[in-house]
């Protein structure tokens, strides 16, 4: 199973979300959030 890190708001990302969905792979998407900085914790 693929873990996907991305923001909603992101069209690349978006992108990447429906490309997995219509090829039917399992995958969890987990929500991260730049601007609030949830890229900066370990």
């Amino acid at each position: 199973m693929l873990r996907v890190y991305g923001m909603s708001s992101s069209g690349n990302c978006h992108k990447v979300r429906m490309t997995l969905e219509a090829l039917g792979r399992p995958h969890t998407w987990t929500e991260i959030d730049t601007l609030r900085g949830t890229t900066r914790t370990p």
